[in-house]
């Protein structure tokens, strides 16, 4: 089984993300993603990233914005390649009983339609708990409402969204990231400075 447009594609998100687009009712914001905004570059999903899943598949480092969303979706999801710096489906699975039995493509399925909003763990990093105890402007706000702020504006805006990683910390201590914005900071941490023993923050001990 693979996955459709409709599952990856997240018009509240795509409206909120691009806000001349505000307008736009579900069809109309999908017919914009599909004939502008994926060849724009333009974000479609808080749990999609194009750009960390071409970074990140040094096969795909060629392949367009079209041809990467084919590709997540076909193969993807399924063969668990990473594809957002701030979704991890394995750790999603072994962290709950319930979900052990479920492919990748259900795994996704099921963190878009149920395991968001129940406030579930995604992601060893940190969670929308975290994000919203670290920020006590956005204590209203539901899991759902806190993902897509941190992605439309929480990284942008350098917040503190985990316990094992500061934006300001980590370009500090790597002179050669220097340069890059929080969202390339973020996709580096994950993709390289994991691996290679990098340290996100400052820890008390």
């Amino acid at each position: 089984m693979s996955l459709s447009i409709n599952n990856v594609f997240d018009a509240n998100f795509y409206r909120s993300a691009n806000h001349d687009l505000a307008g736009l009712n579900d069809a109309q914001a999908l017919s914009h993603f599909e004939a502008y905004g994926l060849n724009e570059g333009r974000r479609f999903s808080p749990l999609v990233d194009l750009s960390f899943y071409r970074a990140s598949n040094a096969d795909l480092s060629k392949f367009n914005n079209s041809q990467l969303l084919d590709h997540l979706e076909n193969h993807g999801v399924a063969e668990g390649r990473s594809f957002s710096p701030l979704v991890d489906l394995n750790f999603y699975r072994e962290r709950y009983s319930d979900l052990t039995t479920l492919n990748n493509e259900q795994l996704f399925n099921h963190l878009k339609n149920n395991g968001i909003s129940e406030g579930r763990y995604f992601d060893p990093l940190y969670s929308l708990g975290q994000y919203q105890s670290l920020n006590p402007d956005i204590t209203n706000l539901n899991s759902y409402q806190l993902l897509n702020h941190l992605e439309i504006n929480g990284i942008n805006e350098g917040r503190q969204f985990s316990p094992y990683f500061n934006f300001n910390y980590y370009r500090d201590n790597n002179k050669d990231l220097t340069n890059l914005n929080n969202n390339q900071l973020l996709q580096h941490f994950e993709i390289y400075g994991i691996n290679e023993g990098r340290k996100g923050y400052q820890f008390p001990f």
